[in-house]
């Protein structure tokens, strides 16, 4: 099988000049991988099946949208602001147009088979990435912290980003891929029950192909492997949560005994005594 190298191993076989990260000329060899997964990677802009146009307008921290044609012309012709406040950073979940983004850069969509339409939004100085419903209108935030940066692997609301950049989504619309930190490659599993980050190794997604659509809107066909982790080879740039201890069978008693709910000489306007 292939061998995945600390950080920094220099693989001279490998064909961009300069390049430090991993470890085989293969890619998607049969039977020669676990897992493998091909998403289609968008950056400030992306096209659904319908040909409508989404961007991430950074600079005045919106989701625009572009429809295909309009009463006076059949081309792309204008936009509307979709989500976000033009001019208005923060961050707000709940109805688009009530929501607020902060520098968002990129964003993608995911139209799985026998599912509505949904656009995952790296919204950068957030340090957090954003789903917005189309069905429903409803933006939220599923993974990352707000305004809390760091490279920490775990749990979606866990976990921490550092001005994530772009997205890829698979077809399934079951994974996620985001370029962090204008280098690392953080992959989201929405399988789960509850999403869930882990931090790629350098070189563990790979372009396979790429194509303009209309805008024009260029976007990539990439190849990662989600169980090349950089956990696994103790990369010091990446946390990992540690879940902390709690009392769970008896919580109130863990509270301070000085308060006046919980003190015991209070017990009695309970009837149990004093």
């Amino acid at each position: 099988g292939a061998k995945i190298h600390s950080v920094g191993f220099q693989n001279p076989y490998y064909q961009v000049y300069g390049y430090t990260g991993s470890r085989v000329l293969e890619h998607n060899e049969t039977g020669r991988f676990e897992e493998y997964i091909e998403v289609t990677w968008a950056q400030h802009s992306a096209v659904d099946k319908s040909g409508r146009i989404w961007i991430a307008d950074r600079a005045h921290h919106q989701v625009l949208l572009l429809e295909p044609s309009s009463a006076a012309v059949n081309w792309h012709a204008s936009y509307t602001p979709y989500a976000g406040g033009r001019g208005a950073p923060g961050h707000f979940d709940g109805f688009r147009t009530q929501s607020r983004f902060d520098a968002p850069m990129g964003l993608t969509v995911s139209e799985p088979p026998g599912k509505t339409m949904t656009l995952y939004v790296a919204d950068t100085n957030n340090h957090v990435i954003r789903r917005l419903d189309f069905a429903s209108g409803r933006v939220a935030t599923i993974a990352g912290s707000v305004r809390r940066s760091g490279m920490r692997d775990g749990p979606s609301k866990y976990a921490r980003f550092n001005f994530p950049m772009s997205l890829g989504v698979d077809i399934e619309g079951l994974n996620l891929f985001v370029l962090d930190n204008g280098r690392r490659i953080r992959h989201i599993r929405l399988s789960d029950g509850a999403a869930s980050v882990s931090t790629l190794v350098d070189g563990a997604c790979r372009a396979v192909s790429r194509s303009t659509l209309p805008g024009p809107v260029i976007t990539r066909r990439v190849g990662c492997h989600p169980d090349w982790l950089a956990r696994d080879i103790g990369d010091p740039d990446v946390e990992d949560y540690q879940p902390s201890m709690m009392c769970v069978g008896h919580q109130v008693t863990c509270g301070p005994r000085h308060h006046p709910a919980l003190h015991d000489t209070a017990s009695h306007y309970l009837g149990v005594g004093s």
